[in-house]
């Protein structure tokens, strides 16, 4: 459904000054090298946490339902001119799925449950939280567009110069709801607003008085500085084996699509302007037990603490190649072939040594091999000896194979987006 829009005003002048990095936050070269870094803190520093709720469903019973979990992972990309094929391909999401769920959510509805759900690799899971109308007490087209949420039965509605007179807007506490065309039109207001935020979590989630499902993700914050739009996406919780791809892409089309819905309204004003940062926040990280044998190969350890190794040796290499490290970092992700001879590094004592890459990976040796690459990780490709802090010998071990896996964490992938 599409409404009427009033002819943009002049927008005040934008003056372009540099605009400095946040301190401490971990840039990366492209969402290749985001994702390996994200993926190799998981491994050498999560933290084992007991089952208890999951999707409010108490699985407390279920050891298999523990999870490793890294807190406060956060990391920034330059997304710039990437096209939508690029980000599928860096980040290996769920394709064509994820596409077809992105057009589902910016359609202009409210539609619920919609059909892409049940596209999803994991939809057999999703199936059993619709209610008895066949809908989700909540998904990503009715938060986008709350306005006129649930006034038909299916939330599919008329066109604007149609929808009937009963067709009064949702409400909060003294105003109607906003919605995803009212942060574009935010935007050619005032391009650069700092309100430009879309919740996904509503205060009927808070304290999740109604039961059930609650969203993962809490909202997108956009923000255009000189001629870079850029977005931050907060998410509460996130599952590293079958949302964390997905979420990335999604995200990343949300901003090109912001984008490209001002150069249609505002033309002026935004012809010029890219596509900034892309900035993930994740309260909890996390990834199920026996999703470690699948994706690691491997019996799941008892994880005790964290060290994010990578990510801190990440942002000491960043310091070393100065100011365009990051543009020099990410041509080298981009144009380095599989198997490939770059040298990476590690810590060692304190300071940064070099690790050549060679076709030898997989001995133990303290690197590893992801998406035919090699990294510095501080633990061994095969599952041996830890090199950094930890060593598997100090950590007690679990007897056995890891348990299968019921409902909802069955059917893990490899991370590198093969079926496992």
């Amino acid at each position: 459904m599409l409404g009427p829009y009033p002819k943009p005003k002049k927008a005040p002048r934008i003056f372009h000054r540099p605009e400095p990095k946040v301190k401490n936050m971990s840039y990366y070269p492209s969402l290749i090298s985001a994702i390996d870094a994200v993926i190799r803190d998981m491994k050498t520093g999560s933290a084992l946490v007991p089952a208890g709720f999951w999707q409010s469903v108490d699985v407390s019973t279920k050891p298999e339902m523990a999870t490793y979990e890294i807190r406060n992972v956060v990391f920034a990309v330059l997304i710039g001119d990437l096209t939508k094929e690029d980000v599928a391909s860096q980040t290996k999401c769920n394709m064509p799925w994820a596409e077809d769920h992105f057009a589902e959510r910016v359609g202009g509805e409210p539609i619920n449950p919609g059909v892409q759900w049940a596209k999803w690799p994991y939809g057999n899971s999703a199936d059993k939280f619709r209610d008895a109308l066949g809908q989700f007490n909540h998904n990503y087209m009715e938060r986008y567009w709350p306005r006129y949420a649930a006034l038909t039965p299916t939330g599919d509605l008329p066109s604007f110069e149609d929808l009937p007179d009963f067709a009064v807007p949702n409400m909060g506490i003294r105003g109607q709801l906003g919605d995803l065309y009212d942060v574009v039109e935010l935007f050619v207001r005032d391009p650069l607003t700092r309100q430009a935020y879309v919740p996904i979590f509503f205060p009927e989630d808070t304290g999740n008085v109604n039961g059930g499902r609650v969203p993962c993700t809490l909202g997108y914050h956009l923000m255009r500085r000189n001629d870079k739009l850029h977005i931050n996406y907060y998410i509460r919780s996130c599952d590293l084996v079958r949302h964390f791809r997905d979420d990335i892409y999604l995200t990343v089309r949300l901003l090109q699509w912001v984008l490209d819905q001002l150069k249609i309204r505002d033309s002026s004003n935004w012809h010029d302007v890219s596509c900034g940062e892309f900035s993930m926040f994740i309260s909890s990280l996390h990834m199920f037990r026996n999703d470690w044998q699948a994706v690691f190969n491997e019996t799941p350890p008892s994880h005790i603490g964290g060290i994010n190794e990578y990510s801190r040796t990440y942002r000491k290499r960043l310091e070393q190649l100065g100011g365009d490290g990051l543009r020099k970092l990410r041509d080298q992700d981009l144009a380095e072939p599989a198997g490939g001879s770059s040298v990476l590094h590690r810590e060692v004592g304190g300071s940064v040594e070099d690790c050549p890459a060679d076709p030898g990976i997989g001995a133990d040796d303290g690197r590893t091999a992801v998406q035919g690459k090699a990294y510095p990780v501080g633990y061994s490709a095969s599952g041996g000896a830890i090199t950094g802090r930890w060593r598997n010998d100090d950590l007690p071990q679990d007897e056995g194979e890891a348990p299968e896996q019921d409902g909802d964490s069955s059917g893990s992938r490899q991370l590198d987006g093969q079926e496992s």
